[in-house]
């Protein structure tokens, strides 16, 4: 019986044996695991020697041997996971059944971990079986048949086709996971592609994307339909059963094997697409994290970078990425290309921009990358994302295989999704990478800070000032400075050339700055050539200069001469031309040292140039030989012309004879009744004798030009001098004569009384002088002739008074009328007076038609004393009234051209008015004047003109006052209440402040369109207006003084700033920076404070530069008053803070240094504190001697520093110890 059962155990155990070995190892096992297992057989082989440890890592054939160990290692455990499984199916329990596990096998657990398979697949066939996992086949009785028979149930694996098929399966998925990837890291590596590099962002996104989809294109059809062929190529055979393709019942396909053999090909699948996903994005993240490093690189400068790899494994691990399998995939890109290439160029700027305080500007010029380094980022990560998820979509194997069945949908295989830890890690570990990476390019860029001046630089501007600049100076300092400033670009352009280079690796990327330096290096030698361009016109301008210097004096040498003059001119302008031609040769060496300049900075002169340059040096030798021709030219001139006056000479003294002889007969001339005929005979030989008096003067002065004596000519000197007497006589005396006619018979309103007046005097006076002349001449007759027309003239004389009174502008009708009245006499004054009336006589009526003139009023008896009398009395009222009328036109016209001047005023699209101080002084007189006709007792014709003018200039006057005290407080208020923080703050009067605001504004608008002083402002109704508006802007003006009042009751130190400075600051209560111009006024010795960007207030500084850091830290907040008073607080407490610190650093830094190291009050201060102690120390202690010797030693060490070279401040600070 126990050789039965021995014998029976001994089968059991070798079917055992032989159904393990059967069972298929088709599953990958964990490398770890393998590894672990090789590594503990190696070291208990070696029995922990490390001398033979280092020779096996050395020796070939001994890895050869680790590589055996290795696989044994991985067949052995697979043998031990299909023995438990085969267990977990097969073991009988106790009764002879099986039991359900609550617990997964061992295998399920390992197999799943490591290959990431989730515990509802069906990876094992305990999990599907749920078999009993604690029942040993060992021991007992073991009924293997059953045990087999249960088994070949549960497993799908009976039939060949399902081990064939699953042979399929694991080379496609191999296939799959071995060959394709979602990144193409190997070819921007290795492959064809790697010589592309480096990529643009484009190039490397659009080939990354496409060789992505096509990845995605041939899982989801070529691979997945390999798969699908597989099992069905493999099973198509099978026909009914358990693998029955054409199976129509829904229930037999869910119960059958090919269900549970479908679900472990779709596993599979899943673990293949997992596989693919895991190693793409760990290759791709570690191909990016190695290509990427920013590690190491230092930037010094623009073509200076540092690059310090850190290597080793810690390193390199620390950096990396572990694939699936624990193989580091880390793919070297030291030794290639950079990845990227980008391209650096300039952004002009001049964009319109408004910073945090509200000030307007334009964007400075500036350096940057074609592509923004965010969006970088952002297409990198989407690429990934794209990569990451090309997996997804992936349709099940059921419907495609199971024709037969009816499918209501076609599901996915389940795929990495994008939140899952792997993706999420290589995300954040990539998106990292990138950031480090772009981090390092914008650090490159800051280093090309230096040459935004240069890109903000005009060069036509940097040109216009630095000629300007130059302009008061004189040519050797103007040069000077041109050099100077070509040295100075020239020296900018070699460091550009140095230090901005074409094409420079900074990590990964390839940056591209040949049009920054192209732009750079265009800028500098433009500004070479400008400025080489402005030495150039400095000779230029001479040259020019001389060049219209020479030319208009050649000019003058060649103009014609067709007169004697002109050759004495000729000959004069010769004599200046030697003297003229060395200060212009003077002037020209001037332009000698910019020439040797142009010639030693390689500067060629352009055509122009060179042509006035050439012209200007041999105007000289050209103008000389001008002259030598143009003198022999004059001399035969002067010769013709000498020859024709002689002949000119002879007639002239004919001419002469004639003259005097016609003068000599004068003296018969005495019959008065043809005056008219001897008057045009007088001025007949009037006019000869000028023309031959200046004939005479040419005659010498051409004598002068041909160098003889001049002719005495004084005959005709003598001739003038005995016809003046005749001529004047004759010619006053047809005068008088015409005269006299016309004004006796000229109608009277047509009489010029003043001309009458003046002409009478003037002739008596003339006639007076001739007769005297004629009596000295002993002509008799012509003296009779004298006194004759003065008797007349005398006789005339006293009918020119009443003429001038009645004929003064100021008569008028009424005043025609009054003399009718007081004189009975019918004087018409106009020429409408003048009218045909009957005369009515007592003894005869006669129709009467005549012209009223002097010679009628004289008739009628007008000249008589006591009608005179009448007549001058109403003559000077007219006047008097006429004075009144003409003073008020004046007035009236003068006012028709005054407008008030309209002006825009700031940025209030409104305007104010500019009253000229004429126009106040002009109204003041105006109405002086105005008033005081108004108490004439001749204003009664024009009263009610006077009235009414007076009152214009009133009104007037009184609206211009009002005016001006409204746009007084207006133009105070509107900047007050045009800031939004002051309507917060005194809402009340803001609102009184803009109804007047809108009065305002309509009045000046219609100012603008209607401008003259009177038109505008002959108002009532704008008075009234503005004199309300007044009284509103008083009350408001009376609130905002309350509120001011408040604020510095708040804060003390407001009490010292006016109201407009209070104001200022209330009135930017967001901009914290608007106290800073009267800090000096609030605090003593503090003249600005040190706000950061954020506003954080941080030191105080004096108005000598001494700055005393705050010892608190503190920000603008709240209200003005507010955050002063704790500025006040914290200045307080930085004060006492340097003082204790400066205690303590007293005993511990040397006092040279210590006395430039702390504010000037601080060191004062401590070092009295510090000298009464040591001098008490050393008193009680009775070491004077060595103490006096100490402060001798401080006082020299301190006058040597006096000595040296110190800071203002610091030599302040020393003077004061």
């Amino acid at each position: 019986a126990a050789a039965f059962s021995a014998r029976a155990e001994t089968a059991s155990a070798l079917r055992f044996e032989l159904a393990i070995d059967s069972m298929p190892t088709e599953f990958q096992v964990p490398s770890e695991v393998s590894k672990e297992m090789a590594k503990r057989v190696v070291a208990n082989a070696l029995g922990g020697s490390r001398k033979l440890f280092q020779y096996c890592n050395e020796n070939t054939h001994a890895e050869a041997f680790k590589q055996l160990l290795v696989l044994e290692s991985e067949r052995l455990w697979c043998r031990s996971m299909n023995a438990i499984d085969f267990r977990a199916a097969g073991a009988l329990t106790g009764g002879g059944g099986f039991e359900k596990s609550e617990h997964p096998s061992p295998r399920q657990t390992r197999g799943n971990s490591a290959r990431g398979v989730a515990h509802n697949g069906t990876a094992s066939t305990s999990q599907r079986g749920g078999l009993n996992t604690h029942t040993s086949v060992t021991g007992g009785g073991v009924a293997f048949a059953a045990a087999l028979e249960k088994f070949a149930f549960v497993t799908a694996l009976t039939k060949p086709e399902a081990v064939t098929c699953l042979s399929l399966l694991r080379t496609l998925n191999l296939s799959l996971t071995d060959k394709k990837r979602a990144f193409d890291v190997l070819g921007v590596t290795a492959g064809k592609t790697a010589q592309q590099r480096p990529f643009t962002l484009d190039q490397f996104i659009e080939h990354q994307r496409r060789h992505a989809s096509e990845v995605a294109g041939f899982v989801k059809n070529e691979w997945r339909s390999g798969v699908k062929n597989a099992v069905v190529q493999s099973f198509q055979e099978c026909g009914k059963g358990h693998y029955n393709l054409c199976e129509k019942n829904r229930d037999a396909f869910e119960f059958s094997k090919m269900k549970r053999f479908l679900k472990r090909a779709q596993t599979q699948m899943e673990d293949a697409l997992r596989s693919l996903t895991e190693t793409s994005v760990a290759e791709f993240s570690v191909f990016m994290t190695d290509a990427m490093r920013a590690d190491g690189i230092t930037i010094a400068s623009t073509n200076n970078l540092t690059v310090e790899w850190v290597d080793g494994s810690e390193k390199s691990k620390g950096q990396g990425v572990t694939l699936p399998g624990g193989q580091d995939n880390r793919i070297s890109n030291q030794n290639l290309p950079p990845l990227f290439r980008f391209e650096m160029t300039l952004d002009q700027g001049g964009a319109p921009v408004v910073d945090k305080y509200g000030k307007h500007g334009k964007v400075p010029p500036s350096f940057l990358y074609t592509v923004d380094l965010n969006l970088f980022v952002d297409s990198i990560l989407s690429l990934f994302d794209f990569g990451a998820g090309i997996t997804t979509g992936v349709k099940t194997l059921d419907p495609a295989v199971m024709k037969h069945l009816h499918w209501t949908f076609w599901p996915d295989c389940a795929s990495v999704s994008a939140g899952d830890p792997l993706v999420l890690g290589a995300r954040e570990n990539l998106q990292n990478v990138l950031q480090g990476a772009t981090a390092l390019l914008r650090e490159y860029l800051t280093k090309y800070a230096e040459y935004v001046p240069l890109l903000r630089l005009n060069v036509s501007e940097e040109t216009s000032r630095l000629r300007e600049r130059r302009t008061g100076e004189d040519e050797d300092a103007r040069l000077g400075s041109y050099l100077e400033s070509i040295d100075h670009h020239e020296l900018c352009l070699r460091e550009i050339l140095e230090r901005v280079p074409h094409e420079i690796h900074v990590g990964c990327f390839l940056i591209d700055a040949s049009k920054v330096r192209q732009t750079l290096v265009q800028k500098r030698e433009t500004l070479i050539e400008k400025t080489k361009g402005l030495i150039a016109e400095a000779p230029r301008k001479i040259c020019d200069t001389i060049n219209k210097q020479f030319t208009k004096l050649l000019t003058r040498l060649e103009l014609q001469r067709d007169t004697p003059e002109a050759i004495q001119a000729f000959r004069d302008l010769g004599e200046t031309v030697p003297r003229f031609c060395v200060e212009q040769m003077l002037v020209f060496d001037e332009a000698r040292p910019f020439y040797d300049a142009l010639r030693a900075a390689l500067k060629n002169l352009s055509d122009e140039d060179n042509a006035a340059k050439a012209t200007a040096q041999f105007w000289p030798a050209k103008i000389r030989h001008a002259l030598r021709v143009q003198t022999e030219s004059a001399l035969q001139e002067a010769l013709k012309f000498e020859e024709d006056q002689l002949g000119a000479q002879e007639i002239f003294e004919s001419t002469t004879r004639e003259l005097i002889e016609r003068v000599d007969e004068l003296s018969e001339l005495s019959d008065m009744s043809l005056t008219t005929e001897f008057a045009k005979r007088v001025e007949q030989l009037d006019a000869e004798l000028r023309n031959a008096t200046q004939h005479a003067v040419v005659f010498n002065r051409r004598e002068g030009v041909f160098g003889k004596k001049a002719t005495d000519y004084s005959n005709i000197r003598a001739t003038r001098d005995a016809f003046d007497p005749f001529h004047k006589f004759w010619t006053y005396a047809r005068d008088w004569q015409v005269n006299r006619t016309s004004w006796w018979n000229t109608p009277f309103y047509g009489l010029d009384a003043t001309h009458m007046d003046a002409t009478v005097s003037d002739a008596f006076k003339v006639m007076f002088k001739m007769g005297k002349a004629f009596t000295t001449r002993k002509l008799p007759l012509q003296v009779k002739n004298c006194e004759s027309i003065r008797n007349e003239l005398e006789a005339f004389q006293k009918y020119v008074p009443l003429c001038l009174a009645l004929r003064s502008p100021g008569m008028r009708q009424r005043h025609w009328e009054r003399i009718s009245s007081e004189t009975g006499l019918n004087v018409p004054g106009t020429e409408e007076s003048t009218s045909t009336e009957p005369s009515t006589n007592t003894e005869e009526e006669v129709q009467v038609t005549s012209v009223f003139s002097l010679e009628t009023l004289v008739e009628t008896g007008a000249f008589e004393t006591h009608t005179q009398d009448k007549m001058f009395k109403v003559s000077e009222v007219a006047g008097k009234e006429y004075a009144i009328e003409q003073a008020i036109d004046k007035m009236v016209s003068e006012w028709d051209g005054i407008v008030l001047e309209v002006v825009e005023y700031r940025e209030t699209e409104t305007c104010v008015i500019r009253v000229d101080e004429a126009i106040t002084q002009a109204l003041d007189d105006h109405i002086v004047m105005t008033q005081a006709m108004s108490f004439s007792p001749f204003k009664k014709p024009f009263e009610a003109k006077i009235l009414e003018w007076e009152r214009t200039l009133g009104m007037t006057s009184e609206v211009l006052d009002e005016w001006l005290v409204f746009q007084r407080a207006w133009m105070y208020l509107e900047p007050i209440f045009g800031s939004d923080d002051i309507i917060e703050q005194l809402p009340l009067e803001g609102k009184r402040f803009a109804a007047v605001d809108r009065t305002w504004r309509k009045t000046l608008l219609r100012a603008k369109s209607t401008p003259g002083v009177l038109t505008m402002c002959d108002d009532r109704n704008l008075l009234e207006q503005f004199r309300d508006a007044n009284r509103v802007l008083d009350g408001v003006q009376k609130g905002l003084a309350e509120y001011l009042e408040t604020k510095r009751l708040a804060f003390a130190r407001f009490f010292f700033l006016s109201n407009d400075e209070l104001l200022q600051i209330l009135s930017q209560t967001k901009n914290p920076l608007a106290v800073q111009p009267h800090l000096r006024k609030c605090f003593e010795a503090i003249s600005s404070l040190d706000f950061e960007d954020d506003l954080t207030i941080v030191a105080m500084n004096s108005a000598e530069g001494e700055k005393v850091p705050f010892a608190e830290r503190m920000k603008p907040k709240g209200a003005v008053e507010v955050w002063l008073g704790e500025v006040e607080r914290v200045m307080k407490k930085s004060c006492r803070h340097s003082v204790v610190e400066s205690l303590v650093d007293y005993l511990q830094r040397p006092r040279v240094e210590w006395v430039t190291h702390w504010p000037a009050m601080t060191v004062l201060g401590v070092s009295a504190t510090h000298w009464t102690s040591s001098t008490e120390t050393a008193i009680v202690g009775k070491s004077l001697t060595p103490w006096y010797n100490e402060n001798v030693a401080q006082l020299d060490a301190l006058t040597d520093m006096v000595r040296g070279k110190l800071p203002g401040q610091h030599r302040k600070n020393l003077g004061a110890l």
